[in-house]
């Protein structure tokens, strides 16, 4: 284990600290500078693309009960929106043109989505249907 201070891609400086063999610090540490960001960089990045995201599929808002609950409900939202993005964007599509797709209730889904939170209607409902923090937390949070 050793302590490297480093410059950042983003021109920020810190310290990491990296394990393994020397060639292999040698190569996280150029990665670092030639391409990774500092923490607070990535994390308003994160943000960015999050807040993207939220408006290109026009997601509803989070609610919670802190800053804090509502930041990371949203970036457990993002993760699973973003790996299914296309496909929540049909079933969105669907259940407005497809009468018998309109058929299937918000509660079935929700249903659906708490036996298999990770799948494609869990992206879904987690997505689009529910608001409420603590609960996308509660169900797609990876233990």
């Amino acid at each position: 284990m050793a302590k490297y201070d480093i410059t950042y891609s983003c021109g920020h400086k810190g310290e990491i600290t990296l394990f393994g063999k020397t060639s292999e610090r040698e190569r996280k540490i150029a990665w670092y500078e030639n391409t990774g960001l500092c923490p607070e960089c990535k994390k308003i990045e994160t943000i960015k693309l999050t807040d993207k995201l939220e408006k290109e599929l026009n997601l509803p808002t989070i609610e919670g009960v802190s800053e804090k609950q509502i930041d990371y409900a949203r970036s457990l939202r993002f993760k699973i929106a973003n790996n299914y993005k296309k496909e929540i964007q049909q079933i969105k599509k669907e259940r407005i043109e497809c009468a018998e797709c309109a058929n299937i209730t918000d509660e079935q889904i929700r249903e659906k989505a708490y036996e298999e939170p990770h799948s494609i209607i869990g992206a879904y409902y987690f997505s689009y249907l529910e608001t409420n923090a603590g609960v996308i937390i509660d169900n797609l949070k990876m233990d």
